[in-house]
């Protein structure tokens, strides 16, 4: 059974169904508003709105989320299923450092002390190729900028090592430089782990790059699902092909753009 969340008798998404086994990316893509990021807030139960209602089952080690209390979910989230959002300043505590901060998400979840979550911290943050770890700790989240954020909260999943990540267009605000940073730590983490992840992102590239299926959403719905490889080579449904063609022409009218520019300079 799918899928669907609604509100006020309107749905969301409407009997979305896919598989996601361990070590598989899964990336979702779809215009703003296609109900990318409903489907993962919808998984972990993260709409605040009483008047969100869900139907179907969301089966994770034989037991549906859908049935479980929200102290039972409070255990799933962050251990067993992480989150890695599109604005990292969401993720922490504005008026507490990042160390402290860190070591609470950490503590939350592992049986550690203070001192053990800091240094457990620290050298992941290393893996992620954040420079000073300790300075950074000591610093508060609205000192450091957006990628270093982004960076913060998968050097976290390093630590916590879920069976599944959920990043909702963690690259999106961000410039094309730290972008490149930050899905290079995304590769590395798909590479070294075993979690599984869902990605979602507008960039087709950067998911063609990473993940190993795709589902196409569209008002909510899903249109197409397939390899990578299928659904980028070989699109079946006319709005795969119309979000292909956008981004083909939109690149091809970019360095057109930038040729005309180094013409102009040398001139």
């Amino acid at each position: 059974m799918g899928v669907s969340v609604k509100t006020d008798g309107h749905y969301l998404i409407n009997n979305v169904s896919f598989k996601l086994d361990k070590g598989e990316c899964l990336g979702i893509v779809g215009e703003s508003g296609s109900g990318k990021s409903t489907v993962i807030k919808g998984i972990l139960r993260l709409h605040n709105s009483k008047a969100i209602g869900y139907d179907g089952e969301v089966l994770y080690k034989g037991e549906n989320l859908f049935s479980k209390t929200p102290k039972e979910m409070n255990e799933v989230r962050g251990k067993e299923m992480f989150m890695v959002f599109q604005d990292g300043m969401s993720a922490f505590d504005p008026s507490a450092r990042m160390g402290s901060v860190c070591a609470e998400i950490v503590r939350t979840h592992l049986p550690v002390t203070k001192s053990e979550a800091r240094e457990m911290i620290c050298e992941s943050m290393t893996r992620v190729s954040l420079k000073d770890p300790e300075k950074i700790l000591d610093l508060y989240p609205f000192q450091l900028s957006g990628g270093m954020l982004q960076r913060m909260m998968i050097s976290l999943v390093l630590v916590l090592n879920p069976s599944v990540v959920m990043a909702d267009e963690p690259t999106s605000a961000l410039d094309a430089i730290t972008q490149r940073k930050v899905l290079d730590d995304f590769i590395k983490l798909k590479n070294e782990h075993d979690s599984a992840m869902i990605f979602i992102s507008h960039d087709l590239g950067i998911v063609k790059k990473l993940c190993d299926r795709v589902m196409v959403m569209k008002s909510g719905e899903v249109v197409e699902t397939g390899t990578a490889m299928e659904v980028f080579e070989d699109p079946k449904h006319e709005y795969t092909k119309y979000l292909i063609d956008t981004r083909v022409r939109l690149s091809k009218n970019f360095k057109v753009l930038m040729e005309g520019l180094c013409r102009e300079k040398a001139s």
